[in-house]
């Protein structure tokens, strides 16, 4: 019975403290502009436009989601950073063993 609330307190204490999802809204900011600097691909495989896809949608995901004005110098807010590992996962597969759905994790 000990163990189970010790392993119950681990698990809470493990999602409490997990990345979760992240939102760009819920901050309270007198910034007008950000700059999103050019994400790099310093991962071990190199997949080519990688970076500028991510770049791209990083982009977008602050114009769709915030009042924030994208800028390419001196902006209120700079983004900047590298991807440094992706990799692809199955999640489903066919009859013929082959992938139907792939994940694609970036770390960046």
């Amino acid at each position: 019975m000990k163990a189970l609330r010790w392993i119950s307190l681990l698990a809470l204490l493990v999602f409490l403290n997990g990345c979760g999802g992240y939102s760009f809204t819920g901050i309270q900011t007198d910034a007008k502009t950000v700059q999103v600097k050019y994400f790099q691909n310093t991962a071990p495989l190199v997949e080519p436009g990688i970076e500028r896809i991510f770049t791209n949608k990083l982009q977008e995901a602050i114009q769709n989601q915030t009042r924030l004005s994208l800028t390419s110098s001196n902006g209120d807010l700079v983004y900047e950073g590298e991807i440094v590992d992706y990799r692809v996962s199955p999640m489903t597969s066919t009859a013929n063993f082959t992938a139907a759905q792939n994940r694609l994790t970036i770390t960046v």
